[in-house]
């Protein structure tokens, strides 16, 4: 049998996926060990956290996204209004379906490209596992701001202050999945084809010239539109935090019933392959959303013996737990999230005019009780703890 060779390396770890943020679960663990509790059985257990928050093949794409359900996904985000999304949902989609020749088209003359397929016997893979590369991308970038969180840095509250960074936020995230998938891409190039070939067929730019040109390209953007780069971690967390609050387990299972009840969606799409593509899109038109309702991140410190615990959905909204205690249907402007940081720190993104004013409040025990409840109350199967239940 021909050795065939796939175009972008793939990782296989990703069979087996956190949808929770394994560095996140550190902070609820002691040793790498985690108390777990599954809500509908109340079995109690202790684990490694390697255990928790994951699931196998929850990311992977086994049929790819095809020119019809790409369409239809492309009509869906008009809303967008010619912002610059288009072009990096093509990007996401040929990633995602580890589209080689798509890739290859981009950097290299379409008369080559069958002749390179041919040499090195290319081919494109029946599955993806790559999707969990893009949440990866993102767990990295929000990492310098989840350590800003830690320490109770009082300037991630005044973040979203700035209306320059609001009116700018479109093509900040654009610029930063622009710079990943472009890396993404010329590493796989570089990677599989020689640099004696890709000189012969045109290609003739090192990687570091190309991503230097690309951080070039960046800082001219921020000198013309008076960006700093803070305006990138500022970016990055709403990008994390959003898509967290998306890619559970739970969400996913979510996601997929709808899409199969609602008539507005065609029933010749495959909804594995929609949901994650409209997971990292439909993040973005909230975070758009959500800037111009003025959100903003307050801290809620314990200092009490008692601790926050999380789950496997570790971000939620506590108004659909008021919407659910008074027997009604949440409203579509009744956002406002809550994320257990650690068992002594949580966050509160809102725009409630209560707190318009307010950074941080030093929360009570009962406080911690109502929202451990409420955060068992919205986890799917499982919560954990740093304590024995």
């Amino acid at each position: 049998m021909e050795k065939r060779t796939t175009f972008m390396k793939q990782n296989n770890d990703t069979v087996r996926s956190h949808f929770v943020w394994r560095k996140y679960l550190e902070n609820f663990s002691t040793d790498d060990q985690i108390f777990v509790k599954n809500i509908k059985t109340k079995e109690t257990f202790h684990t490694h956290n390697k255990n928790v928050g994951v699931k196998r093949h929850i990311y992977t794409i086994k049929n790819k996204v095809t020119p019809a359900e790409q369409k239809i996904f492309m009509e869906y985000f008009k809303k967008s209004n010619g912002s610059p999304w288009h072009d990096i949902a093509e990007s996401m989609i040929s990633f995602i379906n580890d589209d080689s020749f798509s890739i290859m088209a981009k950097y290299i003359d379409s008369s080559h490209v069958e002749i390179i397929k041919k040499i090195f016997k290319l081919e494109t893979p029946s599955i993806s596992l790559r999707q969990e590369e893009i949440f990866t991308h993102y767990e990295n970038n929000f990492y310098p701001v989840f350590e800003k969180l830690m320490n109770q840095d009082i300037s991630v509250c005044s973040y979203y202050e700035d209306q320059n960074f609001t009116d700018f936020f479109e093509l900040i995230s654009f610029i930063s999945m622009k710079m990943f998938f472009t890396r993404k891409e010329i590493e796989s190039l570089t990677n599989v084809i020689p640099k004696s070939l890709l000189d012969l067929v045109g290609f003739d730019e090192s990687k570091e010239k190309v991503f230097q040109k690309i951080e070039d390209e960046k800082n001219q953007v921020f000198q013309k539109n008076g960006l700093v780069n803070e305006d990138i971690d500022k970016a990055n967390f709403l990008i994390f935090f959003i898509s967290q609050y998306f890619r559970t387990d739970k969400h996913i299972s979510k996601l997929k019933e709808i899409f199969k009840n609602s008539p507005k969606v065609p029933r010749n799409i495959n909804f594995d392959n929609f949901i994650y593509t409209f997971i990292h899109l439909r993040a973005l038109l909230l975070i758009k959303n959500l800037l111009r309702e003025k959100y903003h991140i307050i801290y809620l410190v314990n200092k009490t013996d008692s601790s926050f615990i999380t789950s496997d959905q570790p971000i939620i909204n506590t108004y659909s737990f008021i919407a659910k205690n008074l027997g009604r249907e949440l409203l579509n402007d009744e956002l406002e999230f809550f994320y257990p940081v650690s068992p002594n720190l949580a966050i509160l993104f809102t725009n409630r005019p209560c707190y318009e004013k307010i950074h941080e409040i030093n929360i009570s025990k009962d406080d911690i009780a109502e929202y451990n409840k409420v955060l068992e109350n919205k986890s799917h199967n499982f919560i954990y703890s740093k304590e024995a239940f």
